[in-house]
């Protein structure tokens, strides 16, 4: 939508063929259905996966304040939350996408539905794009067909095939951002609870993420934004010697100041059990579970549990480690890693080095932004980019 309204505003005469029923299917889930637009921090650090410089380059000539201007001018306003995220002043995704829509037909643009690409090919007199019992004859073409992440939205391998018939590198794909399935068997005990926790993933000394953010424990393991965030750091190293995944329940507190808090609360109600001594501090499910992991029963009395044990629930608390046994599928996954090579594409154009004529952007190309609008200002960079190189 982005590339099609930039060569429309140029005079191009441009189609935009759409295999789904509407436009912007997955855009409207983005953010739960809020749109996370961009990010106040966009930078080429927040992206994996490609050349960098390509990354850089094309974070230039269209950034997230270059964004946020886009669509301020077509009718959007925005708004800033924690982590520097933007989102619709109306907090609705499917302004945006209606938005983008007006503009494309403003532009000149023809949108076509329901209008599935079987292939693409070079002949002598130009680019043949064909679909079902009818072909379109282009001067250039852009392929921007997503990734794998959100095939319930339309995603599917038919564009990254299309790139690989073509003479294109396909490098091998998996879903990133996605919630984390772990190897206990506390998950149904604590299944629903929502806090913020600390999150730390290290192998050995080296921190490979710490962030405070709210998790949500589900039956298979966690979600929320640490898990998302978490997760691509998680799935590269935990195979490593001396990785280690652990939450504290605390966040902001050492193990000495829990313990301390601790024996203040069970000096002034010393006949409480342990599992509801931590009632009116933590969600009432959690410390039942972390006290077991501990090796205390809930059901002694506080004035009962020595020092040394207390500061083994505190040291728990505040280091309880989690055994990840993988990602969930590209059906819950935020983005896909791999794809096309990116030193397949020229990084100032995005027009293929393979075959004359042909564009590809988005996440078709092996760029994946972090968790927080990084993946669709890269929608908006490289749409941009090459909506002006067609």
């Amino acid at each position: 939508m982005m590339a099609g309204i930039v060569a429309g505003r140029r005079k191009r005469k441009t189609l935009l063929l759409e295999k789904e029923k509407e436009l912007g299917r997955k855009l409207l889930a983005t953010g739960n259905g809020r749109c996370n637009l961009t990010n106040e921090q966009v930078g080429p650090e927040h992206y994996h996966g490609g050349n960098r410089e390509l990354v850089k380059a094309i974070l230039g000539r269209f950034d997230g304040k270059a964004a946020r201007r886009f669509f301020k001018e077509i009718g959007l306003e925005t708004k800033v939350e924690e982590r520097g995220r933007v989102f619709p002043a109306c907090n609705e995704a499917r302004a945006v996408r209606d938005l983008l829509a007006a503009e494309l037909e403003r532009a000149g643009v023809a949108v076509r539905l329901h209008s599935e690409v079987m292939g693409i090919k070079l002949q002598k007199e130009g680019i043949i794009v064909e679909q079902r019992g009818e072909v379109h004859p282009a001067q250039h073409v852009l392929l921007t067909t997503g990734g794998l992440a959100g095939p319930q939205f339309g995603a599917s391998p038919a564009g990254l095939e299309i790139a690989r018939t073509l003479g294109h590198t396909i490098l091998p794909t998996s879903p990133v951002l996605v919630p984390l399935e772990l190897e206990s068997r506390w998950q149904k005990q604590l299944q629903g609870v929502r806090m913020d926790v600390e999150g730390r993933a290290m192998v050995g000394d080296r921190i490979l993420f710490h962030d405070t953010t709210e998790i949500l424990f589900t039956p298979y393991g966690i979600s929320g934004p640490l898990a998302i965030q978490v997760s691509r750091a998680v799935l590269e190293h935990c195979q490593k010697k001396g990785f280690r995944l652990e939450v504290s329940f605390f966040p902001g507190f050492r193990t000495k100041d829990v313990d301390e808090e601790m024996a203040r609360r069970w000096a002034e109600h010393p006949e409480r059990e342990a599992g509801f001594s931590f009632i009116g501090w933590l969600p009432s499910r959690v410390a039942p579970v972390v006290l077991h992991s501990a090796g205390v029963d809930k059901h002694r009395t506080v004035k009962t549990i020595k020092p040394d044990e207390r500061r083994r629930i505190a040291e728990t608390f505040t280091h309880w480690e989690l055994i990840v046994k993988g990602g969930r599928s590209y059906k819950e996954a935020d983005a896909m890693a791999g794809g096309v090579e990116t030193k397949e594409v020229y990084p100032q154009t995005l027009e293929s080095r393979i075959m004359p004529g042909l564009f590809l952007a988005g996440e078709i190309l092996d760029v994946a932004g972090d968790w927080g609008g990084y993946n669709l200002q890269w929608a908006w960079s490289s749409g941009y980019v090459a909506g002006n190189a067609l």
